[in-house]
C-alpha cells in the first residue's frame, strides 16, 4: 500500500477473496479481507473479527492483528500476540517490520530504534528497513543520521521515503532542496498516483498547514491506508497542536 491507488486494489483484492471463501473457510482470504478493513474501508471491529477468524485457522495475520491492537490502545495485548507471532516465525520480514510498527505506535521510540537497527542487519538492502531508521531518526532528534536512511529510501522509491527526506531536509532548514523534491512528487502525482497522506506530510514540513489538512481530508476519501493508524502514529506528532488534528483523528478512530 502506497504505491498504488487504494480503489484499484483493495475492490479487487476482497472479490477475489470472496470468492475463495464461498469455496469454505481459508486462513488466507479471511486475512486479505482483514486487511481490507482496517487499511481500506476503516472498519477496526469487523478488521478484528476477521482477524480473529483467521487465526482460529493460520498464525499469518498475527502480527498485523497485534498492529491493530495498538492503534487500538490495547497495548499490553498487542505486545502478546507480536510475542507469539515471532516465536512463530522469528525471521519473517514482515513480522519483524510489524514488531518496529508495533513499538512505533506505542511511542516507545528507544525501542522502536533498537529494533529497526536489528533488523536492518538482517535486511541491509530493505527499502521499508531505511524508511523505518529514517523517521525514527528524526523523531529521536538524530536528523543527520535520518537522512542517510531517508536518501537510500527514496532513491529505492519507498512510497514513504520522500516524504521523511522532505520532512528531514526541513528539518535540517535545507528548505530549497526539500522544496524541490516536493515538486518533483506533485509532478509526478498529475500522470500517476501519490499517496496523499505523504503530500500532505511533506506540505506541512514545509509550514503550508492549510495545504496539509487539505491533502488528509483527501487521504480520507481515497482510502490512503496511510491514515489508518493517524491517531497514534508518530509521524504526525508535529501536526497535533493544530485544532483541527483532533476533528480530523475521529474520521480514522479506533
Amino acid at each position: 500500500y502506497g504505491m498504488a491507488r487504494p480503489s484499484d486494489v483493495f475492490p479487487k483484492a476482497k472479490a477475489v477473496a470472496n470468492q475463495v471463501l464461498e469455496q469454505g473457510p481459508d486462513a488466507f482470504a479471511l486475512y486479505v479481507l482483514g486487511l481490507a478493513a482496517f487499511l481500506y474501508d476503516f472498519e477496526p471491529r469487523q478488521a478484528r473479527r476477521l482477524f480473529e477468524e483467521s487465526l482460529q485457522l493460520s498464525g499469518r495475520a498475527r502480527a498485523l492483528y497485534a498492529t491493530l491492537l495498538v492503534v487500538a490502545g490495547e497495548e499490553a495485548r498487542a505486545f502478546e500476540e507480536m510475542a507469539v507471532a515471532l516465536t512463530e516465525d522469528p525471521f519473517d520480514a514482515n513480522t519483524r517490520q510489524q514488531h518496529v510498527d508495533l513499538f512505533w505506535y506505542a511511542h516507545r521510540i528507544d525501542e522502536a530504534l533498537a529494533e529497526a537497527r536489528r533488523l536492518q542487519e538482517l535486511f541491509p538492502e530493505s527499502s521499508t528497513v531505511h524508511f523505518h531508521l529514517a523517521k525514527i531518526l528524526l523523531h529521536a532528534g538524530q536528523a543527520e543520521e535520518a537522512l542517510q536512511w531517508a536518501q537510500r529510501s527514496a532513491a529505492a522509491r519507498h512510497p514513504s521515503g520522500t516524504a521523511s527526506l522532505v520532512e528531514i531536509l526541513a528539518s535540517l532548514g535545507r528548505t530549497q532542496e526539500a522544496r524541490v523534491i516536493l515538486d518533483a512528487a506533485l509532478t509526478r502525482s498529475e500522470t500517476a498516483w501519490v499517496s496523499p497522506a505523504n503530500l500532505a506530510r511533506m506540505h506541512f514540513a514545509l509550514g503550508e498547514t492549510d495545504r496539509a489538512f487539505a491533502l488528509l481530508d483527501r487521504a480520507v476519501a481515497e482510502r490512503d491506508a496511510l491514515v489508518a493508524g493517524f491517531a497514534k502514529d508518530p509521524m504526525y506528532d508535529p501536526m497535533r497542536s493544530d485544532p483541527r488534528f483532533e476533528a480530523f483523528a475521529r474520521h480514522v478512530a479506533y
